[in-house]
């Protein structure tokens, strides 16, 4: 399994937690949607831990959900942060609660 799309299904955030576990250590998932699935700051947190550790993943959709601007730079930071050394080429984050400004 290389894409896994789960957009559009309420999952909440326990549920984005669990995902952002399992791509600690996923291995083969290159593209994960879960855009409009209610994660919240607490799943989009462990979505930011992951991209530290995971080196497959290469576009991550979490559009439309509940992270906070103060959630979506961290996970941007992280990324620049860890330049060169996460293949992430992609990260959605359109129509959750972040500040255009």
């Amino acid at each position: 399994l290389t894409h896994l799309r789960l957009s559009g299904n309420v999952c909440g955030s326990q549920v984005g937690t669990a995902m952002g576990h399992m791509l600690l250590t996923n291995s083969s998932i290159t593209k994960l949607d879960v855009a409009h699935c209610s994660f919240s700051n607490s799943g989009a947190a462990v979505f930011s831990e992951a991209l530290q550790a995971n080196r497959t993943l290469l576009s991550l959709d979490l559009s439309g959900n509940l992270i906070t601007q103060e959630m979506g730079l961290r996970l941007v930071s992280t990324l620049i942060r860890l330049r060169g050394e996460s293949p992430l080429t992609q990260l959605v984050l359109l129509q959750n609660d972040i500040d255009p400004a």
